[in-house]
């Protein structure tokens, strides 16, 4: 699961630990290079981790777990930055350039973390999975436009049970 911030994340886990079983890990901002291979390890040792992270984060992209070591990613958010002064300078630059300062400093760079976020679960031919995006302006035909070819078949679900059904249909089949 990719998180927008550390924050978001741990008030999420606290909730899904109190329902679930699974072996939960969560990311910190301080991990060591040490931990990110124990982490990457449980993925090859054991299966029903859920790895709680962030979007942008060290396991959104470079890695790679083939096969049915990772099934699915859940990404919350858009991926946006930050507002920053050195965002905010690229903004200016680029509405004074082509008056679309936004796009260019916050909307195609959080998107771009979105697709790294996504592609860690398809990494070889036969990779099965499946891939929620979870924010309603994902549905904005800007950022409709961003998605690439293969994820046009996109279903939109408006409740648990229309998710569930398609969970049901995709491991079924």
């Amino acid at each position: 699961m990719f998180f927008p911030s550390y924050a978001f994340l741990n008030k999420v886990s606290e909730v899904y630990e109190g329902l679930y079983e699974d072996n939960i890990i969560k990311n910190s901002a301080s991990l060591q290079e040490t931990e990110q291979l124990e982490i990457l390890e449980k993925f090859y040792d054991e299966r029903d981790v859920v790895l709680f992270t962030v979007v942008g984060g060290v396991f959104s992209e470079g890695i790679n777990l083939p096969y049915d070591m990772l099934i699915g990613a859940i990404v919350i958010g858009t991926g946006i930055p930050q507002i920053s002064f050195e965002r905010n300078l690229i903004k200016d630059f680029f509405d004074k350039k082509y008056n679309s300062g936004y796009d260019f400093a916050y909307k195609y760079p959080g998107f771009n973390k979105v697709l790294q976020s996504v592609g860690r679960v398809i990494r070889t031919e036969e990779d099965r999975g499946l891939a929620l995006l979870i924010d309603s302006r994902l549905l904005q035909n800007t950022y409709l436009e961003l998605f690439p070819n293969h994820w046009k078949h996109f279903k939109v679900m408006y409740n648990a049970s229309q998710l569930n059904s398609l969970l049901d249909k995709f491991w079924t089949s």
